[in-house]
């Protein structure tokens, strides 16, 4: 008569399961973290290559020039002024290069502590939680009471109440969220 209402087996298979369905969520939510940061990086990178091209190209050119200049030949009066302008060609290419890099660095910076989240998915866990806090409250209850069947049936239609109201109440959100601009 009483293995009739034993559970503790089936609990502890449930509690495993709960938890291996937790760690894999937090793999999920985890990728999903990666995946937005990868794309935030690559977007980045596409801007950077878009801004430094020019500057790519002028260098080219400026390369391409002094290498036509070391071709002549010139005096040494000329071989020197040719030699400090081009060193301060260098030097104020590379001022630019220092600039324009540590603008991105601060720019960067406050990107790369951020993990964003679109909003209907946290709604979605918001609801996750609440139900998953009520179907813990109702079985606290029912293991509160003495079992049986009456208790049972309460439980589990106020935990399909419920389950009923959070998803009328996702797709509600969704559909305002969407509605949006």
């Amino acid at each position: 008569m009483s293995n009739k209402f034993d559970f503790s087996e089936d609990m502890d298979a449930a509690v495993s399961t709960a938890k291996e369905l937790e760690r894999t969520e937090q793999l999920i939510e985890t990728l999903e973290g990666c995946k937005t940061a990868l794309h935030e990086l690559g977007t980045q990178a596409d801007s950077l290559v878009r801004e430094f091209s020019p500057l790519i190209l002028a260098l080219s050119s400026t390369v391409k020039a002094v290498k036509e200049a070391a071709t002549v030949t010139v005096s040494a009066e000329a071989r020197e002024l040719l030699e400090r302008e081009g060193l301060g060609i260098c030097q104020r290419m590379l001022d630019e290069f220092e600039k324009w890099g540590e603008r991105l660095v601060r720019q960067m910076a406050p990107v790369r502590n951020r993990t964003s989240v679109p909003t209907v998915a946290f709604w979605c866990m918001i609801e996750v939680i609440i139900f998953l806090l009520a179907a813990f409250i109702c079985t606290c209850t029912a293991n509160a009471q003495f079992i049986h069947s009456a208790v049972l049936w309460k439980t589990i239609g106020y935990t399909t109440g419920f389950l009923a109201v959070s998803v009328a109440l996702t797709v509600l959100v969704c559909h305002k969220l969407k509605q949006q601009p």
